[in-house]
């Protein structure tokens, strides 16, 4: 049913890559694909009603989004600062601050320099502000790289080796994914590149081979034995999902997403009692303990948080929350296609589903609309030009 949405989807638009595609080639494996291969390959743990939920769940996701994508019309915008193009040099100073916010982390584990993995899963509690804060300028500095002014071969080259060594040294392959995507949706929506199927295929390809390999090389090397079942078993939070619908704690009334909204957005520097268990990591202690307290990263429940939040009721909630955001992306789609401009393209990439601020938890369109508008103000400092689209 998603690959049906998602090519309705791409007919109507016109485009093959699209708002949609990060998402989907994503979701597809990790939600459907290595699903099923489990299956085949072990018995079936969840019920078949908890698995009808939840991929009534997925299916509603996509479906409500494409609606209210589709109700807006292309000329609808709203009133948003636009910025001109930058100096290269804009691009440098904010991947230095992502190099100076993480070195105090790489200082403090410096032993593990030649295992980033083990960085990883090492400063899960903690280091939220070292961690994703150097992941968010380095995010930035590379958008801000695509629109700047050129630069010269060398300084691009000595750029990317500093910004690949930064994002390397997190130890998750979803940093350098989410550049991946950046870089897609720029090609697609601000250079308008060739939308063929053979472009089509060919960028597909890439993302496959990049993500396998990145699948690889940060996997503890017990489990890179096993390959592929490895792999398949990063399906697992529909698993966890299935759980909560099959054995749910007591109904939580919207607790979960609100504190995930919510708590997940101060810096334990500021609120030092600030619990682990908030949101969806509260069914992380609930049904894996061990796992939680160990403090070494938790599993993720995917749609089953909001079932945990509203049982059947999240079928309901989860429609008109995906309509509301299909329409507000296609605002932002919008002034990214008609104004090329950086500042649109930052929200349309949290539209996307990749947000340059990612915290584990939550939906940050409100940081994200913040974070726009201060970059709006900074960039005016440099480009000298500011001024209002509508």
């Amino acid at each position: 049913m998603a690959l049906l949405i998602y090519l309705y989807f791409s007919l109507k638009t016109g485009l093959w890559i699209n708002i949609l595609t990060p998402i989907f080639i994503i979701t597809i494996p990790s939600r459907y694909l290595f699903e099923l291969v489990y299956l085949y390959m072990n018995q079936q743990e969840g019920s078949d009603y908890g698995y009808l939920i939840v991929f009534l769940l997925y299916t509603i996701e996509f479906a409500g989004f494409v609606v209210g994508y589709l109700v807006i019309k292309r000329s609808t915008t709203i009133k948003l600062v636009k910025t001109t193009s930058l100096p290269s040099i804009f691009a440098w100073m904010i991947l230095l601050v992502s190099f100076a916010i993480y070195l105090p982390v790489l200082l403090k584990f410096s032993q593990y320099l030649i295992s980033p993995r083990e960085i990883y899963v090492r400063t899960r509690t903690g280091y939220g502000l070292n961690y994703f804060g150097s992941l968010f300028f380095a995010n930035l500095s590379f958008l801000v790289f695509l629109f700047s002014r050129r630069m010269s071969f060398f300084f691009k080259i000595l750029f990317f080796v500093i910004l690949f060594f930064v994002l390397g040294m997190h130890g998750s392959k979803g940093a350098f994914v989410t550049i991946f995507f950046i870089y897609l949706m720029y090609l697609a929506y601000i250079k308008n590149i060739d939308q063929s199927l053979s472009k089509t295929f060919y960028y597909v390809l890439v993302f496959s081979v990049l993500m396998v390999s990145l699948f690889y090389f940060t996997l503890p090397e017990t489990m890179k034995v096993d390959f592929f079942k490895s792999m398949v078993n990063y399906s697992d939070y529909t698993r966890h999902a299935v759980m909560v619908v099959d054995d749910p704690p007591d109904v939580q009334y919207g607790k979960l997403l609100f504190e995930d909204n919510v708590i997940s957005l101060i810096p334990r520097a500021i609120y030092p009692q600030k619990p682990k268990d908030f949101g969806s990591f509260y069914l992380s202690k609930y049904y894996f303990p061990e796992w939680f307290y160990g403090d070494t990263g938790s599993p993720a429940f995917g749609v089953g948080t909001y079932f945990a939040d509203f049982r059947e009721g999240s079928l309901i909630v989860m429609l008109f929350i995906s309509i509301c955001i299909g329409m507000l992306t296609k605002i932002f789609v919008n002034r990214a296609v008609k104004y090329k401009s950086s500042s649109d393209f930052i929200m349309l990439m949290f539209f996307a589903g990749v947000p340059l601020l990612n915290l584990g938890a939550g939906y940050l369109l409100i940081p994200h609309l913040i974070v726009t508008l201060l970059f709006v103000l900074i960039a005016a400092i440099f480009s000298g030009k500011m001024y209002v689209k509508t």
